[in-house]
């Protein structure tokens, strides 16, 4: 535990001693808090409509509904752009220096460098979701009423989704040393897994079934909309717990092999 805590600063320092951290934080910054002021203002105008129309008013309009689950949706789309960012540098740019095989080494197995190193991008990325609760925050202290535990169950969801982008792209880190082409691979595949669930709806009815669980987005929808169940939680574990795995037997692969 001593290695993987070592490995974890040293990763969480190289972040914000650059421009790396603070730029991608930036970017997301600058496009949550778009898609929220607009969330917002849509919001804002379709209830003034419904104000005017006794029949529709009386049907309502939710601000969980009509924001909370389409914000955190969009927020998933952004992560798409923004983690391959995050993780293209994490063993790519040690192969390339050469100070990965450096760091091997030192008494420390090839799993604690690779979990060091997951869990310094997983403090980075809860660092950019803390400004989210911000501007939720902002919006309750004006009046904003929404339901709490659909708020809690979509960062849930958000963050599971982020882990699970986040472990793929360390994957992809270890794949070369160009990080490039890292980031290209990381935003390729995980596209891939977005869109699969569009594929679906194109196919017979028997095979739509096991394609949708293989999207990525498909199990984050309920969490979205305040639905926790224990399969897709089980899912995202799954899938994180897998690429880590296969990211260990890379490195130790290509320790051997050189």
């Amino acid at each position: 535990m001593r290695n993987t805590l070592a490995v974890f600063f040293k990763e969480l320092k190289s972040y914000f001693c650059s421009m790396t951290a603070y730029s991608v934080i930036t970017i997301f910054l600058i496009l949550t808090g778009f898609f929220f002021s607009t969330a917002v203002s849509y919001f804002s105008f379709y209830s003034y409509q419904l104000s005017a129309q006794p029949y529709l008013a009386q049907q309502g309009l939710s601000l969980t509904e009509a924001v909370i689950t389409n914000l955190f949706f969009n927020f998933s789309v952004i992560l798409l752009l923004m983690i391959p960012l995050l993780t293209m540098r994490l063993i790519a740019e040690e192969q390339k220096q050469g100070t990965f095989e450096l760091l091997l080494t030192f008494p420390v197995r090839e799993a604690e460098v690779i979990l060091g190193k997951f869990l310094a991008v997983l403090a980075v990325f809860g660092v950019m979701l803390i400004p989210v609760a911000g501007q939720l925050y902002l919006l309750y202290s004006v009046g904003g009423q929404f339901e709490w535990g659909v708020v809690a169950s979509a960062f849930a969801g958000i963050f599971l989704l982020g882990t699970a982008f986040l472990a793929f792209g360390l994957f992809a880190s270890s794949l070369s040393d160009n990080q490039l082409i890292s980031a290209v691979i990381t935003f390729g595949f995980l596209l891939l897994l977005w869109m699969i669930a569009w594929v679906a709806e194109l196919l017979p009815p028997d095979a739509t079934g096991w394609i949708n669980e293989l999207s990525l987005i498909r199990h984050a929808e309920g969490f979205f909309k305040g639905i926790v169940e224990l399969k897709h939680i089980a899912f995202y574990l799954l899938f994180t717990g897998f690429f880590l795995t296969l990211t260990v037997w890379r490195v130790e692969t290509r320790r051997w092999v050189r």
